[in-house]
């Protein structure tokens, strides 16, 4: 299971020299790359695009940097996350839900150096098509297997806390989910309601849940001690065997600095190097 994951939303003009400055560092487990989003054209047809730019203009040399990350010494688990920012992105999918689970699919085990796909569907996304496209790519995944995540929003969860029966089809499928942590709210409050059934009625492994938080404009020690301090809790509640924190870096922002992520690291699992495995 993921200890840290690194969600990147980047253009593709500077993406490459962003993925090779993560080869070095000790600090991630997995990177999500996006935002991966479906461009309608005309009739019923849809290009899946990553930053705007359709896949099959993608220059080589951004998949062999994608290559370089999940290769190198410090080798990464490289997935797509699959962005709710287009509207018009999801509404199509709703429309055919089958076409988009094989295109993702298809990208998943394509040749391209991606293990899996990662969901974020936008709040208004209605939760039938949430399921439908989740179990139609664990149905393609049993075939051939990918890993296969979702970012959930505290709405969305509330949600599916009416529909038990939906939710159990929706996260025995998953092989983790992350809960999106909205500030002032407490993460560990929020990770043990989910863990224990009391949020949805369908308890779920630790070891499955994760954090989900976003790093934006005027992050400072007092963020980083709040959010540390609620990792070090997980941790130490669950022996280490918890899913971990996965961090979505700001697309305009540099990547979180040495310190932040020593800091992170230190919470999780006591400072010992992130593992892949």
């Amino acid at each position: 299971m993921p200890r840290h994951l690194l969600h990147l939303p980047r253009r593709l003009d500077v993406v490459e020299a962003t993925l090779d400055e993560l080869r070095s560092s000790q600090h991630y487990s997995h990177v999500a790359l996006g935002p991966l989003h479906f461009s309608p054209g005309s009739g019923t047809t849809a290009e899946l695009c990553w930053s705007g730019v359709p896949l099959r203009d993608v220059p080589e040399s951004i998949w062999s940097a994608v290559d370089r990350l999940s290769t190198g010494e410090h080798p990464k688990v490289v997935i797509g996350r699959l962005g709710r920012g287009s509207r018009r992105s999801w509404k199509w999918m709703a429309q055919d839900v089958e076409s988009a689970a094989r295109r993702l699919f298809d990208l998943a085990v394509g040749p391209q150096p991606l293990t899996g796909i990662d969901l974020e569907p936008a709040p208004d996304v209605p939760t039938d098509v949430l399921t439908e496209l989740t179990t139609r790519l664990a149905n393609h995944a049993e075939r051939s297997p990918f890993l296969l995540s979702q970012v959930l929003s505290s709405d969305q969860l509330e949600s599916l806390r009416a529909l038990p029966a939906t939710w159990s089809r929706l996260v025995e499928r998953l092989d983790w989910l992350a809960l999106e942590h909205v500030s002032g709210n407490c993460p560990v409050t929020a990770h043990a309601e989910l863990v224990s059934g009391r949020l949805t009625g369908h308890p779920l492994a630790a070891e499955r849940v994760m954090l989900s938080h976003v790093i934006g404009w005027g992050w400072g020690p007092p963020e980083l001690e709040r959010l540390a301090s609620s990792l070090t809790r997980l941790t130490e509640r669950h022996g280490g065997r918890w899913g971990g924190l996965a961090t979505s870096a700001h697309p305009e922002l540099p990547l979180p600095h040495e310190d932040w992520v020593s800091a992170i690291d230190q919470a999780l699992h006591g400072g010992s190097v992130v593992s892949s495995d």
